[in-house]
């Protein structure tokens, strides 16, 4: 497990957990107390079953498991450096958004003001969210 930014600053770090507990209890708090702090809306588990071009001004429609998103941009955060996982979906070789992967991941300001999508629940995800998190326009409900 590797600390989130700014963890330490809530007075937790995976560094420093108590190991008599069970590993799942204690990430799953220490998410939980970061996620509440930093206002961040975390949905899980939650499936992607497809990305769509919307005809309308070029957004992408998400279909979850918990209902239907309207964004500019997927960001597939699943899967380490070495090893991205690109998940197959249908219309992926006529699909004309952008969709990349960690490494192709860049700077906060190539998407200013765009709606982004996150897909992943690692580090890298939530590091995505908090470095976007002032690039992009209010949260939508």
């Amino acid at each position: 497990m590797s600390d989130l930014p700014a963890m330490r600053d809530l007075g937790i770090s995976f560094e420093t957990a108590d190991q008599s507990g069970a590993a799942r209890d204690v990430v799953a708090e220490y998410y939980e107390r970061y996620e509440e702090h930093f206002g961040l809306r975390v949905y899980r588990p939650v499936e992607v079953i497809s990305v769509r071009e919307l005809a309308e001004g070029g957004d992408l429609g998400v279909t979850t498991s918990l209902g239907e998103l309207r964004t500019e941009i997927v960001v597939n955060a699943s899967g380490t450096w070495a090893t991205p996982f690109r998940p197959l979906y249908r219309g992926a070789e006529t699909f004309r958004g952008v969709q990349i992967g960690t490494p192709q991941y860049r700077s906060a300001q190539d998407y200013a003001g765009k709606r982004v999508v996150i897909v992943g629940g690692g580090t890298s995800a939530v590091g995505f969210v908090l470095e976007l998190e002032g690039w992009l326009p209010a949260r939508y409900g």
